[in-house]
């Protein structure tokens, strides 16, 4: 089979302070791609292409009157190939992402894999692991408590540095690894229980350096950190009628250098 898709969107937010330069950021783009999947013997082949162009126009005054303006296009590539099979109790999941970011022109291979183990018929064991990039950065400091004005680029412009002043090459984009587990449970007729714990560890993490203070100093700073945590859901369904129950616990640390 084939699908196709044509996305386009825009969003726009300012910000107005009586004892503060006015801010403003904007965001805009189109997305078009093609998916194909052929189903195999006990199985299914998925892959696709898709074409992202985005523009961002940003505007920001720190409180000691320092600018820090962007505005940038970019034109991003990206493809994907996913086998999807199953085998006696087990379904597998195995591919690749291929990521192309026009405006710092790097490439990022992703590849990704899903297991899933049907022990009985009312125990299920799962695991996922992948690696994952992103080019678009939000410019809300993770040192804000409360932040009423959130903006978006995509990446930075400059060369970014960490707390100690160490530079980092711009194509070292943001990533991070992902490793999920968890049991799947059936412990009574129409009720399932899940329970997933996670790992995420982020190698390049990019934050405005809304403190900055000289011309001379970055306009962004680098970091690396983790998050951890776990989630459950409980679904109950009799009939036409479902019941969730859920409860999340996360962590999360960040390394500045």
């Amino acid at each position: 089979s084939f699908n196709t898709h044509v996305n386009y969107s825009q969003y726009k937010i300012s910000l107005n302070e009586s004892d503060n330069q006015p801010r403003s950021s904007l965001i805009g783009g189109f997305n078009i791609g093609m998916d194909f999947n052929y189903y195999i013997n006990q199985g299914e082949l998925k892959y696709g292409l898709d074409v992202e162009g985005t523009k961002t126009d940003f505007a920001f005054t720190n409180s000691f009157n320092q600018n820090i303006d962007q505005q940038q296009s970019s034109t991003d590539l990206g493809a994907y190939l996913m086998f999807h099979k199953y085998i006696k109790r087990f379904v597998v999941e195995a591919g690749a992402r291929f990521q192309y970011y026009g405006n710092i022109g790097a490439v990022s291979p992703e590849p990704r894999l899903s297991i899933k183990v049907n022990a009985t018929d009312f125990l299920r064991f799962k695991m996922a692991s992948g690696l994952y990039s992103q080019n678009l950065i939000s410019t809300k400091s993770n040192q804000d408590v409360v932040d009423l004005f959130t903006g978006f680029i995509t990446g930075p412009q400059g060369t970014p540095q960490d707390a100690s002043g160490k530079t980092y090459n711009i194509k070292n984009m943001q990533r991070s690894v992902h490793a999920i587990f968890g049991i799947e449970i059936d412990p009574a007729k129409n009720l399932t229980i899940n329970i997933e714990p996670y790992y995420k560890y982020f190698s390049h993490v990019f934050d405005m350096n809304e403190y900055k203070q000289f011309t001379d100093q970055p306009d962004f700073l680098i970091s690396q950190g983790n998050a951890y945590g776990l989630d459950i859901l409980g679904k109950w369904q009799y009939k036409g009628l479902f019941l969730y129950l859920t409860y999340s616990l996360s962590y999360s640390t960040r390394n500045d250098g």
